[in-house]
């Protein structure tokens, strides 16, 4: 049996979490409680955002394909760029990657090798098959929702 993947709500989720994850780097958070979750949600997304890549790259009759690599590419290259804050030590002032540093720098040349090669793939791609403007259906109502459980300014 043939298994649908849902590759925008999957890739929307893994971006939405990825701006959380990087507005908490900047915040000075403490190692002790915390150092673990981020440490932890940085390999289920790096492990995510591969096997997305991995699926999307071997499909050859999904329909949005085009669509779904630019959205990938994007959150792709948020990853990165959370991974380079990191390995910068450009997050906040107590927490400490030294253990986690290697492994990481592992996982960002990965993710750097399918990011460039999802650009190579775009490049190729015509460009109107991929609308610029459009906001997915899951975008527009996470917009559009009213999140009672976020203080207002």
């Amino acid at each position: 049996m043939t298994q649908y993947i849902h590759y925008e709500a999957n890739i929307f989720m893994l971006n939405d979490m990825l701006k959380h994850l990087q507005r908490s780097l900047k915040i000075d958070i403490d190692n002790d409680y915390f150092l673990e979750k981020i440490k932890s949600d940085i390999l289920f997304a790096d492990g995510k955002l591969a096997a997305i890549y991995d699926s999307l790259k071997d499909s050859t009759l999904q329909l949005d394909k085009a669509q779904y690599f630019r959205h990938l590419y994007k959150t792709k290259g948020l990853f990165l760029e959370i991974a380079e804050s990191i390995l910068n030590n450009n997050t906040g002032r107590s927490l400490d990657f030294t253990d986690f540093n290697g492994r990481l720098k592992d996982v960002f040349f990965e993710q750097q090798f399918e990011y460039d090669d999802i650009g190579k793939i775009l490049a190729k791609t015509n460009p109107d098959e991929l609308d610029k403007d459009q906001i997915s259906q899951e975008e527009l109502m996470f917009l559009l929702s009213n999140d009672e459980d976020t203080p207002e300014d």
